[in-house]
């Protein structure tokens, strides 16, 4: 069983620095299965996984503090959202639609449907284990939000 002790931030601090890691290779890997493998993107995937880019950085470099935090539940946040869009829960905002080429000529088709995105916010293109991928990544946004609130605590007690 894997326990974390408070009176020790090694444990605390390794499980950040892997937190931040995983943020960066799931960034890699998305970005990975979308132009090698075919797997679009929306809009707001986009944006998280710019988010998990910067969020990995920022936990591996600085590790607590509000600055983490924010990064963490901007994360979070945006993905929320998009779970909510998904679920239909909200309505699809108008920078999450995909558009209909328009255009007098094919060529001009082309360049108007790869100017914009190709995918809607409401659609899911990745499932794992049957589940939308957006469901896993909220989870992990949560669960570094978690860690990183615990971190700051236990750092900002006077000793």
């Amino acid at each position: 069983m894997f326990i974390i002790k408070n009176d020790s931030f090694y444990s605390l601090n390794t499980l950040l620095y892997a937190m931040g890691t995983v943020a960066l290779v799931m960034a890699i890997i998305a970005y990975f299965l979308d132009y090698f493998f075919g797997y679009a993107g929306c809009t707001l995937c986009h944006v998280e996984r710019i988010l998990l880019c910067v969020t990995g950085i920022w936990t591996i470099c600085l590790q607590f503090g509000w600055g983490a935090l924010g990064m963490w539940g901007i994360g979070l946040s945006v993905t929320c959202y998009h779970l909510a869009v998904q679920n239909h829960w909200l309505p699809l905002a108008s920078f999450c639609k995909a558009a209909v080429p328009s255009g007098e000529t094919l060529a001009a088709q082309m360049e108007d449907f790869l100017s914009k995105p190709s995918v809607s916010c409401d659609q899911v293109t990745l499932k794992i284990f049957g589940i939308s991928a957006v469901y896993f990544l909220c989870i992990f946004f949560a669960i570094g939000s978690i860690f990183v609130v615990w971190n700051t605590r236990i750092k900002s007690k006077p000793s």
